[in-house]
């Protein structure tokens, strides 16, 4: 997989899997931090799936099979520490 920093500083990671029957997955994650503050900092997050070929056993359907979208709001204490709440949306 790829993960990194995409232009406007985008933290992004792209991951890609290949199964023994020949079917391909690929995952993105996305994030970014939205500094309201020097310690208080929200994070807009996304992640996909999509698969090569559809997989009926496993309830999975060929192309983009789910969207995840999250919205985690954290208050840095110190670097390491860092308690937060979030919401999903799958």
């Amino acid at each position: 997989g790829i993960e990194g920093l995409a232009p406007y500083w985008f933290d992004v990671q792209l991951t890609g899997y290949v199964g023994d029957d020949g079917r391909l997955a690929a995952r993105l994650k996305a994030s970014y931090d939205v500094l309201l503050t020097n310690r208080l900092i929200l994070v807009p997050q996304l992640e996909s799936n999509a698969y090569s070929k559809a997989a009926p056993e496993r309830g999975l359907g060929g192309g983009l099979s789910n969207l995840e979208l999250g919205l985690r709001m954290r208050y840095e204490i110190h670097r390491k520490v860092a308690p937060y709440v979030g919401f999903v949306w799958e």
